[in-house]
């Protein structure tokens, strides 16, 4: 079922195609891309949008990609730009029929539990508590609309 883009959104979807492997210089129209964040199934840019100024971060992956996966991709990136919650990142626009689609969310500074758990061994309580009861409300909000976070680890979690 495709589901349109939250009011303020864009989405432009794309049949469902293998990507090519790029290098970090990938241009993506209307970014600078200042650094990688992340790597793994995907790669994660930080970048600047030229137009505002702003700091984003822009998901793609990094390798040739089955059509599943990118099933999967489209299907997340539908469901992202609905999701309208304080502990969820906002997707800014995403861009399925790119040579290399990707989607444009909002940067979120201090990195995530993964970083944080590796830098202080442990957390304290309280922000354990206050992590654990964030991730519930967000748990929350997405069952409500059908849906089951597949991915559920430290390194997504900011």
């Amino acid at each position: 079922v495709a589901c349109p883009p939250a009011p303020g959104h864009r989405f432009y979807p794309h049949p469902l195609t293998a990507m090519p492997t790029v290098n970090f210089n990938t241009h993506f129209p209307g970014y600078a891309v200042l650094g990688e964040i992340n790597r793994s199934n995907a790669r994660v840019l930080k970048a600047r949008h030229l137009e505002t100024g702003d700091i984003v971060a822009i998901k793609h992956f990094a390798l040739n990609t089955d059509a599943d996966t990118l099933r999967r991709f489209e299907r997340e990136s539908q469901i992202m730009t609905q999701l309208d919650h304080p502990n969820v990142v906002r997707i800014r626009e995403v861009r399925l029929d790119a040579e290399l689609p990707y989607l444009v969310m909002d940067y979120v500074e201090g990195g995530s539990v993964r970083q944080l758990l590796t830098a202080q061994g442990s957390l304290p309580v309280e922000t354990a508590l206050r992590l654990g009861l964030q991730v519930v409300s967000v748990f929350r909000a997405i069952h409500q609309q059908g849906i089951i976070h597949r991915d559920v680890k430290p390194e997504n979690i900011l």
